[in-house]
C-alpha cells in the first residue's frame, strides 16, 4: 500500500484518540507537533506504514502511560463482552458445510474482530461487524488467495494477536488450525500499548 496524506492524518487521529484519555491537555499540542514532524520527515510513497505507526507510538510514550485504569477497564469490558459472544461464534463456524467453509468462517470472525473505531473509545467495543457476520448479514471479509490450502500444507503457524477482546475470535481460528494438525505459536505484547492484548488477556479468553 502506498503512503499518502490520508495515512498521516489516520495515524494522527488514532494517536490523539488514545492519548487524550490519559494525557494532560496542555501536552496535546506538543504531542501532535512531534508526531506531525516525524510523519513529514519520514513518510513517503515507499515508507513502511507499520514502522510509521511504531514511531508514533514511541513518541506518544513520552507523554502518556498506556497502562492507565481507563484502558485496563476498557480491556476487561471487551474481554467479558466477547466471552459472551463466543458460544454463538462457535456455532456459526460449526454450521459451515465443509472443513474449508468452517475455516473461512473462523477467518471472517477473526478479521471482523480486528475492526475498531478510529476515534476516542469511551466504552468497550461491541464488535458490530463480527455480530453481523454471525447473523449472516455481512459484509463478509474477502479472503485473498487460498488461505485454507496454504494452512493445510503448513506445519507451524506463528499467530500475532492484536487487541484485547478480539483475541477471543482469534482463539476460535487458532483452535481450527490446531484441529488441522498444525503447531500454533501465539505472540502477544510483553506490555500493552492502550488496548493491546498481553498474556493475561490471552489466558482469560
Amino acid at each position: 500500500m502506498k503512503v499518502d496524506i490520508r495515512c498521516r492524518t489516520c495515524i494522527l487521529e488514532w494517536t490523539y484518540g488514545r492519548a487524550i484519555c490519559a494525557v494532560n491537555n496542555r501536552q496535546i499540542p506538543e504531542l501532535m507537533k512531534d508526531i506531525g514532524l516525524m510523519l513529514a520527515e519520514e513518510s513517503n510513497l515507499y515508507a513502511n506504514i507499520a514502522l510509521l505507526c511504531n514511531r508514533a507510538v514511541e513518541i506518544a510514550y513520552r507523554f502518556v502511560t498506556s497502562e492507565s485504569y481507563f484502558w485496563e477497564e476498557l480491556k476487561r469490558s471487551a474481554n467479558s463482552y466477547v466471552q459472551g459472544l463466543l458460544p454463538r461464534a462457535d456455532a456459526y463456524i460449526r454450521e459451515g458445510k465443509s472443513a474449508k467453509e468452517r475455516f473461512e468462517r473462523a477467518c471472517f470472525l477473526a478479521a471482523a474482530g480486528n475492526v475498531a473505531p478510529m476515534g476516542v473509545p469511551s466504552i468497550g467495543f461491541t464488535f458490530d461487524e463480527a455480530r453481523a457476520i454471525m447473523e449472516e448479514q455481512g459484509p463478509f471479509p474477502v479472503i485473498i488467495g487460498d488461505a485454507y490450502e496454504t494452512s493445510r500444507n503448513a506445519r507451524t503457524i506463528l499467530y500475532l494477536v492484536d487487541n484485547a477482546g478480539e483475541i477471543g475470535f482469534d482463539g476460535l481460528l487458532i483452535r481450527m488450525l490446531k484441529e488441522m494438525g498444525l503447531k500454533v505459536t501465539i505472540a502477544v505484547k510483553k506490555s500493552a500499548f492502550f488496548e493491546d492484548a498481553i498474556i493475561e488477556d490471552a489466558i482469560f479468553l
